[in-house]
């Protein structure tokens, strides 16, 4: 609701017309609104968004006036979006995030304020965040914005949902964020093949990681390319039709994590849902078991395998609903992406040492929280404050003029292996990276990746015995310019003994 068309005169607040009144026609006891707090007032600060004290005690004022006219308001969400410069006007356009993280906290505290004097059981959702920037939320943290918001409010639309619970884990590290319920206020994707399986396996992690409630984004045809819940005429998509089947079998139950390592993501919904995917390996429906699909349906011929892309969706109160075959993978640069805790340099249970190199130094990957600095990822991510040229992602990386990216497997035991690797270099780089591959020192490849012609590896059988090494390192080439880089590596072992 905006502010503006409120507040035309100061100090007189005028709710007529549907867009100011909407919320009278919305009955409270079966709807309860979580109401997105805009700014923006002519009469104030000309028009951007509040900073001085004057505009600040004006945007309290009307938030007590509208929390208090409303009784339908359940939640109040304060800002949209803040770290980012697309819903901020004037001054703090040119802010950068951090600094814009303090103006902030003075609309939170305000409009908090205000709020809670319009009604004391009104519910503050703070932080405003697109992604999950750990920086932008520790410092509104350091700075006692946990005062302010009973809850956290992001936007993950940059998390897979294989890596949601890792990062969120990295956020929890601050102490005022440790047991801080979450609301995903806005999630959805613009892939309208991939949009069901994104909401389902969305759902999944986001229970998991201690989200306690979730918005699809949008319900209707907003003009943008992402995907809704609803046709223009009324008809349920792909989105719509998995929001159903998850309102009806999970929404509301216990949730337990069920996946039995880092290659499958799965959870169990109170006593009888299901919900799994992840690594190709066999997959055998129980006898008192029923699959059903995203929409609802029961499926009549079950899957055989488990699919890393389409969530598997079992209902059976026995007690072994499905059982899953052995696992052909052995390492995934992707699946295991973790991040090393405080100042280690690996993470627990990850296939992969991953660090950069500077000729014979190595640099470690250290886990950075996320819109630490301009140009960096708004979600945590490896990397090292000395040596701000390099990245690592679970999807991509960025090697610099002098710092090559590394990964090392080493083999526990003696195995053959098939070896499986992707580089595609973005469409802006100038001059493409060279990948690497070398075995115990020994090299076995090296080739040039370019936007137009991306490296594939495929080696098999390569025979490792125990403490042998694979590395695989990716350098630049002249020029660093637009070398962030798509990568997966894998390790199966091998299926058979031709190369």
């Amino acid at each position: 609701m905006n502010w503006a068309r409120v507040e035309k005169k100061p100090g007189f607040y005028e709710f007529s017309g549907p867009r100011r009144a909407y919320k009278d026609l919305l009955d409270e006891d079966k709807n309860k609104l979580t109401l997105v707090i805009n700014w923006g007032n002519p009469l104030y600060d000309n028009g951007h968004t509040p900073q001085s004290k004057t505009a600040l005690n004006a945007l309290e004022a009307y938030t007590k006036e509208v929390i208090g006219r409303f009784p339908v308001i359940e939640t109040l969400e304060v800002g949209n979006e803040f770290n980012g410069r697309n819903f901020v006007r004037g001054p703090l356009e040119k802010m950068a995030p951090l600094e814009r993280s303090q103006a902030y906290l003075k609309i939170l505290k305000a409009t908090s304020q205000g709020a809670r004097a319009g009604r004391e059981d009104i519910r503050i959702l703070g932080g405003a965040t697109h992604s999950l920037p750990g920086s932008w939320l520790w410092n509104i943290m350091d700075s006692g914005g946990a005062k302010w918001m009973d809850a956290v409010a992001i936007h993950p639309y940059s998390t897979p949902a294989e890596q949601f619970t890792r990062q969120m884990a990295v956020l929890r590290w601050h102490p005022s964020l440790k047991d801080m319920p979450f609301e995903v206020t806005e999630f959805g994707t613009d892939s309208v093949k991939s949009a069901g399986n994104h909401l389902v396996k969305n759902y999944c992690q986001f229970a998991l990681a201690g989200v306690t409630k979730a918005m699809w984004f949008p319900a209707n045809l907003r003009g943008r390319r992402t995907v809704p819940l609803f046709t223009p005429n009324g008809r349920l998509t792909s989105a719509g039709l998995a929001y159903r089947t998850v309102a009806k079998h999970m929404e509301g139950k216990v949730v337990t994590d069920i996946s039995e390592d880092q290659f499958t993501y799965g959870c169990k919904f109170g006593n009888d849902t299901y919900v799994i995917w992840g690594a190709a390996r066999a997959f055998k429906l129980g006898d008192a078991a029923q699959v059903f699909d995203l929409s609802g349906k029961p499926v009549t011929s079950p899957p055989e395998t488990l699919d890393p892309e389409t969530p598997i969706i079992v209902i059976s109160d026995s007690d072994t609903p499905f059982t899953l075959g052995e696992l052909p993978l052995i390492a995934d640069s992707y699946y295991q992406f973790s991040y090393p805790e405080k100042n280690a340099h690996k993470a627990e249970g990850d296939g992969f040492e991953r660090f950069a190199k500077e000729g014979k130094k190595t640099i470690p990957l250290l886990t950075m929280p996320g819109q630490d600095r301009p140009n960096v990822p708004w979600v945590p991510w490896r990397g090292h404050p000395d040596h701000k040229g390099v990245r690592l992602t679970a999807e991509t990386l960025l090697p610099s003029t002098s710092k090559d990216i590394v990964h090392v497997y080493t083999a526990e035991h003696p195995k053959d292996v098939t070896l499986t690797a992707h580089f595609k270099p973005g469409k802006k780089s100038e001059d493409g990276v060279i990948v690497r591959l070398s075995q115990n020192g020994k090299p076995l490849l090296e080739e040039r990746a370019s936007h137009e012609n991306p490296v594939e590896i495929q080696r098999k059988p390569i025979s490792m015995s125990s403490g042998d090494t694979l590395e695989i390192v990716v350098a630049a080439g002249e020029s660093q310019r637009g070398d962030l880089t798509r990568y997966r590596i894998t390790l199966e072992r091998a299926t058979t003994q031709t190369q």
